[in-house]
């Protein structure tokens, strides 16, 4: 199964209501939602996910305005 292309809006708007899994289990492999939450369960690998130019940017974009 191949990633379905993410619609950056709908993530921002689940994101902003706090509805991350359901966006994740509707737009993410089985196999990449293994990863994301090894990633998430594990403190060092979620700080070195953060921690890249990409998730500070979208940080930003999700903190904007507040």
């Amino acid at each position: 199964m191949k990633e379905k292309n993410i619609d950056i809006n709908k993530f921002f708007e689940e994101a902003k209501k706090g509805d991350m899994q359901s966006f994740i289990d509707k737009n993410l492999t089985p196999e990449t939602k293994v990863k994301l939450n090894s990633i998430l369960s594990d403190k060092r690998k979620t700080q070195e996910m953060l921690n890249t130019p990409q998730a500070k940017e979208l940080m930003k974009k999700l903190t904007k305005g507040k």
